[in-house]
């Protein structure tokens, strides 16, 4: 199987393409899809190519946020605290009240 090299954006390595497109990913972004339909114009019988460009957001994925910050800022992004260390609490996870009681067993919510 031949390799395949990754292309370079802007002039960059293919990692900063990557770190690149991670980051825009985890804020959200503006992009352009451009779609082409063959057509055929009915008085001439010629093939014609319709071109539509549409701007299109994409919002931001927690995912892509959780990712690059667990990368880039371990010590305070970390999931869970490190084996044998004291919870510190300073983990970035919010952990929020119930707002309802949970139900008793058996009981329908």
């Amino acid at each position: 199987m031949a390799k395949r090299k990754a292309p370079a954006g802007a002039g960059g390595s293919p990692d900063e393409t990557v770190e690149t497109a991670l980051f825009q990913r985890a804020c959200g972004m503006e992009y352009e899809e451009i779609r082409e339909k063959e057509t055929i114009d009915h008085k001439t019988g010629e093939k014609e190519i319709l071109v539509t460009r549409t701007r299109k957001y994409l919002p931001p994925d927690p995912r892509s946020a959780m990712f690059w910050l667990t990368n880039r800022k371990g010590e305070r992004w970390r999931y869970k605290p490190e084996a044998g260390e004291k919870e510190t609490g300073d983990t970035g996870v919010v952990e929020l009240p119930a707002v309802l009681p949970a139900p008793e067993a058996g009981e329908k919510p």
